[in-house]
């Protein structure tokens, strides 16, 4: 006894129609393609805000590092100097360049001893070539040695 299998999607000629259509298959590929232009977008984003939070991390440190400085400064030579300074730091860091600004605070004599001043002090930091900048304020009180 032969067993036969009945097709019901079969055309006159007897061949059997599975697959997809050209209609079908190109609205696919459209639809992928959107999607890999998508991701491929999302990416591209996501890589400069990378370089951007990493300039943001390495200028939040290199301001620290002035900042110390400053302090060291005020604590050996029981002060600081009024005005701006600039300059570039070196090893790794030299595409960063710093700009340091004191002044006085009018009235700024800190509480304790006759002798203390009150400095504002403004450190920005920046990369070579970009036109963002990074600033950070503080308040250093001298006190001068005898």
């Amino acid at each position: 006894m032969k067993k036969t299998i009945n097709n019901p999607v079969s055309n006159a000629a007897g061949l059997s129609r599975c697959g997809f259509t050209l209609p079908e298959v190109l609205i696919a590929v459209v639809i992928l393609a959107t999607g890999i232009v998508a991701v491929l977008q999302a990416f591209s984003v996501s890589l400069s805000v990378l370089g951007e939070s990493r300039n943001l991390l390495k200028a939040n440190m290199l301001i620290m590092e002035k900042m110390a400085d400053m302090e060291v400064s005020a604590i050996t030579r029981g002060e600081v100097e009024d005005g701006s300074t600039s300059g570039s730091f070196n090893g790794e860091n030299s595409s960063f360049r710093w700009d340091i600004k004191v002044d006085r605070v009018s009235g700024g004599v800190a509480a304790g001893a006759g002798s203390n001043t009150l400095n504002q002090i403004d450190i920005t930091v920046w990369r070579d070539g970009s036109q963002r900048r990074y600033t950070a304020s503080t308040y250093l009180v001298t006190e001068k040695k005898q």
